[in-house]
């Protein structure tokens, strides 16, 4: 029996307003978003800048993210690759 991972559970809590898996959910893919960030933006301001905002974009997102079949940390991934890009 397939299992919808841990994430995406998180995820359709968050979409109902759960603060609680919200900070869950920061707390596995956070680390994995802000490795990203730096990666792309070059350095540690632009980085913390970039992953906040894409993490804030998946607290208002959550109920559009979460009707999606796709796994949501390479979701984060690119989103937040694009904004350090464009930003650095």
């Amino acid at each position: 029996m397939w299992r919808q991972p841990v994430e995406q559970r998180l995820l359709a809590r968050v979409a109902r307003g759960d603060q609680r898996a919200f900070a869950a959910l920061y707390d596995r893919v956070a680390p994995a978003v802000f490795r990203v960030a730096f990666f792309h933006s070059g350095g540690e301001p632009a980085a913390v800048s970039a992953a906040e905002s894409v993490l804030c974009q998946l607290w208002r997102d959550a109920p559009t993210l979460s009707a999606r079949a796709e796994p949501v940390l390479p979701y984060l991934r690119e989103q937040v690759r694009i904004l350090a890009q464009s930003a650095g």
